[in-house]
């Protein structure tokens, strides 16, 4: 009897800025990364950067952005593809450039998740599969200028209640719903205890997966009875000099889940960016990519800590070389907080400096 499923690629950071503007058409996928591809019913790959042509940034540095073409290169490229728009570069060219993306991506039929005009639209979810239906809904870490009932942007992970609402009303329309969190410490190989926990809550809730992105480098996985969480899959269509002064940063992973009456299984395709011809093949396995629960967790966490010193340091250099900077004509501007804001801030730097100081402590 033949077994109902839904297979659903995921990939890690997609933008076409960088290194990699302009080569939307290109023949930047190996053979093998392609066939790979192919084998999903369909796809959820994050969008990294607006597409927009504004070109006044709201930013002094790290300013990303896209053209039309990067989504047209999405559509030829993945079968059934969804966009998430959850991350922290979406809001990088204002509003504006974040109106444009949804239009963008409406105007070509081309679903999005992690994002709206409003709250209720950003905490949409996609609805995916024939025989087996599988929900999908896009969260990001960033805290400045999100969604709320009244103005636009992405989707903030401190709307516990809401996301909490939206995985029950997932678990009746679907057979698995899947959030794809976008978040966690960049360039570090080990997610910090305050992102194990925040994923693994997703899980208590009733969610069947949950698939990371943003540090930009891979991490490790972790199986919850029969749920999984993939903390973060690295980088896939992404590459700038900010990401050149880190290592790993040319390695990812792409993630193929089956979803099946009988459960869930997954497949990993490895790539690797070859700088000297900026075309992504298959890699090597990766050793950062294992199961977290077989390792000394408080010990590999404690040593990716002490690491940010080496990571900051790197970040450093290149800001005092001026090469992080946007190219496009640049403004700044104040941020005007609420109060809610000003405590997630708060909360977070708390949790940042409380780590450092214990890993210190602990780590032998």
């Amino acid at each position: 009897m033949k077994e109902n499923k839904t297979r659903i690629v995921f990939t890690g950071d997609i933008s076409f800025s960088g290194f990699f503007s302009g080569r939307e058409n290109e023949n930047i996928l190996s053979d093998e990364i392609l066939e790979y591809i192919k084998t999903a019913d369909c796809s959820v790959v994050n969008m990294e950067s607006p597409v927009t042509d504004e070109e006044v940034s709201r930013k002094e540095r790290l300013s990303h952005r896209c053209s039309g073409a990067a989504l047209d290169y999405i559509i030829r490229t993945f079968k059934s593809p969804v966009v998430s728009y959850a991350n922290n570069h979406i809001m990088d060219y204002g509003v504006k450039g974040f109106l444009d993306s949804l239009d963008a991506a409406q105007s070509r039929g081309l679903e999005y998740i992690g994002a709206g005009r409003n709250l209720m639209r950003a905490a949409e979810y996609a609805v995916l599969g024939e025989e087996i239906k599988v929900a999908v809904m896009a969260v990001q870490y960033k805290n400045e200028l999100t969604a709320s009932e009244e103005t636009p942007g992405p989707l903030h992970e401190f709307e516990k209640k809401l996301i909490r609402k939206q995985i029950r009303r997932m678990k009746t329309e679907a057979d698995y719903a899947v959030i794809v969190y976008h978040g966690g410490n960049e360039f570090l190989h080990a997610p910090m205890p305050y992102i194990r926990r925040t994923l693994k809550q997703y899980i208590s809730w009733g969610c069947d997966a949950v698939v990371a992105h943003h540090p930009h480098v891979v991490q490790g996985y972790e199986k919850i009875g029969d749920k999984m969480i993939f903390y973060s899959l690295g980088n896939f269509i992404f590459d700038t000099e900010y990401q050149r002064m880190q290592d790993y940063t040319d390695r990812g992973i792409i993630l193929g889940m089956d979803f099946t009456d009988k459960g869930i299984s997954w497949d990993v395709k490895p790539c690797v960016l070859d700088r000297n011809t900026m075309r992504i093949k298959e890699g090597e396995e990766d050793p950062h990519f294992t199961d977290i629960a077989d390792t000394d967790y408080r010990r590999l966490w404690c040593r990716e800590s002490l690491r940010k010193r080496e990571v900051r340091k790197r970040a450093d250099s290149l800001r005092e070389s001026g090469k992080d900077r946007a190219d496009d004509e640049i403004y700044e501007v104040e941020i005007v907080r609420s109060g809610r804001d000003r405590r997630r801030a708060f909360y977070r730097k708390l949790v940042m400096k409380t780590g450092q100081f214990l890993a210190e402590h602990i780590y032998r």
